[in-house]
């Protein structure tokens, strides 16, 4: 899915961050398209500072000024699903506030 203009990266951050430990899986709409995917889990992979240094670009780059994403609240997202064992559902993130 495009991430450019694209209601994910501006939305809300908890979300994304949700998507990068843990993956998502499904059915995903990004500006108004249905796109039927799975992105694999990359928390194992990188760091809480990298993830929040790519999601700030994703946040800040093509002109967005959504604000950037701390390595602290990528700790604390991960230490509150570090329980989870399954991907994210578009419908599970859209319940999260």
């Amino acid at each position: 899915p495009p991430l450019r203009d694209a209601e994910w990266p501006q939305g809300n951050e908890q979300h994304l961050i949700r998507i990068v430990l843990q993956g998502v899986r499904d059915d995903i709409t990004v500006k108004g398209t249905k796109w039927s995917l799975n992105m694999p889990a990359f928390g194992e992979a990188i760091t809480d500072r990298q993830i929040a240094d790519v999601l700030t670009y994703l946040r800040r780059e093509w002109g967005h000024i959504a604000d950037p994403v701390t390595e602290a609240t990528v700790k604390a997202v991960r230490a509150a699903t570090a329980k989870r064992e399954d991907s994210w559902t578009e419908a599970e993130l859209l319940q999260l506030k």
